[in-house]
């Protein structure tokens, strides 16, 4: 980073917010990270709860607040039992309060999160917004007015904050086609994909790791396809009778996962952890696997995969693990491409296949691994933020 823009940083307020799945990890978190890291001035770091997820609707609106990188400041709220909008409502007045002293730079992470920017810079009371856009589902809300609603607001976001920083090469798109949001007008659109700290990789030696060991990493619902791997277990083992699945999260396909695991008597060989949140820890864990698994379900799919980044595919390459995905992620052919993933059509055998290929031969699986590390250096978080706020700053 150049010493001018760490100048800027250094004498910068930064106000961050967003609605959290997890307490350590996330775009906001991370970027909080970065501005730490960079000892920005002050740092107001605002994390509501994510109501659309049954194990984290129940959390505290909270802040942390930080001078000269020292945290001076905790603070939370209790949780409110209210209708959902009104929630919405709730965290939007939140922010409003807790962010009153002002900023030079406002990252609202979510439409909701960064209208709050605007009104407050309307107010003068911030500089300059920055609207984080983690995804841009067309149909985010089961409900028809509360869908118009999000799409209305994150329509005005983009069109009036200083930047929108998309995360998906394929969000800008996407606007346009659904929601008729012309690129030449909304022409402050960036992508700025999620990162990684490439300081933090936990590489192992191959000889170091579980060879038959995959990970997969995230929430369990439907579309995310962790029971293609379920299923396949079997005819995998006949070729791998040593193979093995480690099940990383929470969500509401839990108990339905856990039900096939034991109808197929596969208790020996699937393992579920639960969430880990700790980094460290989680890291840790990823580091002694063989392959990560991202085996979207292009079945039941519409286009939320392709209009995000899913973080699990980085923090699988930072740990050295090559990925098995589908085509619903935006960048599968950069994957394909770099040779640090596999890349199959959404189905048992395809998976199958994948698996013994990866697994079966530790010459193209070290090779798989090389390539992982290689590819995933270019996300550093240092080197992604500093290039985008070089334009603000």
């Amino acid at each position: 980073m150049k010493n001018e823009l760490k100048g800027s940083i250094a004498k910068s307020k930064v106000i961050i917010v967003a609605h959290e799945f997890v307490n350590e990890g996330g775009v906001a978190y991370e970027t909080s990270l970065f501005f730490l890291k960079n000892k920005a001035k002050e740092i107001l770091y605002i994390a509501h709860p994510l109501f659309s997820i049954k194990e984290t609707y129940n959390k505290d609106s909270r802040y942390q607040y930080y001078k000269e990188t020292k945290l001076i400041k905790t603070h939370k709220t209790k949780h409110f039992h209210l209708p959902e909008p009104l929630l919405y409502v709730k965290d939007f007045l939140y922010t409003l309060i807790w962010s009153r002293k002002g900023c030079d730079i406002f990252i609202g992470l979510d439409p909701l999160n960064a209208l709050a920017g605007l009104v407050l810079r309307e107010l003068n009371i911030v500089q300059k917004v920055i609207y984080y856009s983690i995804d841009y589902f067309p149909t985010r809300f089961k409900n028809k007015f509360m869908n118009r609603i999000y799409h209305m607001v994150d329509k005005i976001c983009v069109r009036f904050a200083d930047e929108t920083w998309n995360v998906g090469l394929m969000m800008a798109k996407a606007r346009e086609k659904n929601n008729g949001m012309d690129r030449k007008k909304f022409n402050r659109q960036y992508i700025v994909p999620i990162g990684i700290w490439f300081d933090k990789s936990k590489v192992k030696a191959i000889n170091k790791i579980d060879k038959r060991k995959m990970i997969y990493a995230g929430q369990l619902i439907d579309y995310k396809g962790i029971d293609l791997a379920i299923k396949t277990l079997p005819a995998i083992r006949n070729v791998l009778p040593d193979v093995h699945l480690e099940i990383i999260g929470m969500g509401a396909g839990e108990q339905g996962l856990k039900r096939i695991v034991k109808d197929m008597g596969l208790d020996s060989c699937v393992t579920f952890f639960g969430w880990i949140s700790n980094r460290e820890a989680f890291y840790a864990k990823l580091s002694n696997g063989a392959v990560g698994l991202a085996t979207f379900n292009t079945e039941i799919l519409d286009d939320k995969i392709k209009n995000a980044d899913p973080s699990k595919i980085k923090d699988y390459l930072l740990c050295g693990m090559p990925v098995i995905t589908t085509k619903a992620l935006a960048t599968y052919k950069e994957i394909e491409k770099e040779k640090c993933g596999i890349v199959i059509d959404y189905g048992t055998k395809e998976f199958a296949d994948a698996v013994i290929k990866l697994l079966g031969d530790e010459t193209v699986l070290e090779e798989y691994r090389k390539n992982a590390s290689k590819y995933v250096e270019r996300f550093d978080w240092n080197f992604i933020l500093s290039e985008n706020l070089k334009r603000l700053l």
